[in-house]
């Protein structure tokens, strides 16, 4: 009687089973479908939340007429309140990105917006980026996120970024803003970018190893030739 009194009513277990996948869906409607043709530029993307829900954000979207913006974040935490973060970070890009000024001033914007509404102890990171088609000119902001990987050449090896600053949500625009470093990027023909988040290298194996980051540079190293999608 114990056990069966522990056990939730059945109707209450099928609620919240259509909610995890209501919200699933929501989610799943929030990330590109697919991502919008860039002259000059290939690229591709993988999505999977650790849960029905999770806390991982990506976005790509105009920012004027020469300008491309993407992110690729992650909220701390996983599982509902972290997905609901991050559709309140999505927001918050969709609204200063466009015809905004630099990224510098596009993520203390969004700081600002974040920081009124996120739950105390909470924080997001992020990598935010503007690419310049016509001279294939990246300018990189990254607020406490898993520094970019670049490979210089087709074929080249893989190196990582600088490590970024503060992630948004944790400082007032007093103390946040200053730690906000924009850097610009050329990228040759043939080269390319890898944004990703700590699911990636942190992903344990049966042994409960990581998978790290040299093991991930390696790989994209090994797969330089490839194709994005690949």
């Amino acid at each position: 009687v114990r056990a069966i009194a522990r056990q939730p009513a059945r109707p209450e277990m099928e609620a919240d089973r259509e909610d995890r996948e209501k919200a699933s869906e929501i989610q799943a409607q929030l990330i590109p479908k697919a991502l919008p043709p860039i002259a000059g530029w290939d690229a591709a993307f993988a999505y999977k939340p650790a849960k029905e829900v999770g806390g991982d954000y990506l976005d790509v979207f105009p920012v004027d007429a020469e300008r491309v913006g993407f992110v690729v974040g992650d909220v701390s935490g996983k599982g509902f309140s972290a997905a609901m973060v991050m559709v309140m970070v999505r927001s918050a890009f969709r609204l200063s990105a466009p015809g905004g000024g630099s990224c510098h001033d596009t993520i203390a914007a969004v700081n600002r917006l974040v920081r009124a509404d996120i739950k105390r102890g909470m924080f997001v990171s992020v990598v935010y980026g503007c690419l310049h088609v016509p001279t294939a000119t990246l300018r990189l902001v990254n607020c406490g996120h898993n520094p970019p990987v670049v490979m210089d050449e087709k074929g080249g090896k893989a190196r990582m970024l600088p490590p970024g600053g503060m992630p948004l949500g944790v400082a007032d625009p007093a103390r946040f803003d200053p730690t906000v470093k924009e850097e610009e990027l050329a990228l040759p023909p043939g080269g390319r970018i890898v944004l990703y988040t700590d699911g990636v290298v942190e992903a344990m194996n049966a042994r409960e190893r990581e998978f790290g980051e040299k093991a991930f540079l390696d790989l994209v190293t090994r797969s330089g030739s490839d194709a994005p999608r690949q």
